[in-house]
């Protein structure tokens, strides 16, 4: 259930387009597609941008 509520409130915040928007912004690139994954037991948080140009 808290796994549930974390991923929610995850998707919730990248759902905003004010929020990706700023992300585009500040990295000067767009974003594609974003992935977020999180492990209660390891209390581990990740999340993987998919943008439309290098950023190295």
């Amino acid at each position: 259930m808290v796994h549930d509520a974390r991923t929610k409130l995850v998707k919730n915040i990248y759902n905003d387009p004010a929020v990706v928007s700023k992300l585009e912004d500040i990295i000067h690139a767009k974003v594609l597609r974003i992935f977020s994954d999180i492990s209660i037991e390891e209390d581990i948080a990740m999340t993987v941008y998919v943008l439309d140009r290098s950023i190295s």
